[in-house]
């Protein structure tokens, strides 16, 4: 996790995307799910930065899979946040109104202030 955040803080984003990839492989085969999803969010972002939209897309989808199992509600809206992000760039619009709209209701309802915030920016 830690390399691949130095490479994408270094703008190395195809460095990060083969790190992050290697620690959603590794945290998945620990059972660690949670550190699996984060690494499957951060993942996303790399994918992101070179265009590789649909693998975001697919990372992401794992990552609400696992948020989901794990009952978290602030790490499903969190997860919702940037699949509603991503439908931006992606498409369909109504896509990502659906998602961005969710995670809201749902950062409201968990009275958290900070995640709301991200999807009022």
């Amino acid at each position: 996790m830690i390399k691949g955040l130095g490479a994408f803080q270094r703008g190395a984003f195809e460095q990060a995307v083969m790190d992050w990839r290697e620690a959603v492989k590794l945290f998945e085969k620990e059972g660690k799910s949670n550190k699996q999803r984060e690494a499957l969010t951060l993942l996303a972002q790399a994918y992101q930065y070179i265009g590789q939209y649909n693998e975001a897309l697919k990372s992401l989808k794992s990552a609400l899979i696992l948020a989901e199992k794990s009952g978290d509600r602030t790490q499903i809206a969190s997860v919702l946040g940037s699949l509603g992000n991503l439908h931006i760039t992606l498409g369909p619009p109504d896509k990502a109104f659906q998602y961005l709209n969710e995670g809201l209701s749902m950062a409201k309802e968990l009275g958290d202030p900070g995640l709301s915030a991200n999807y009022l920016e």
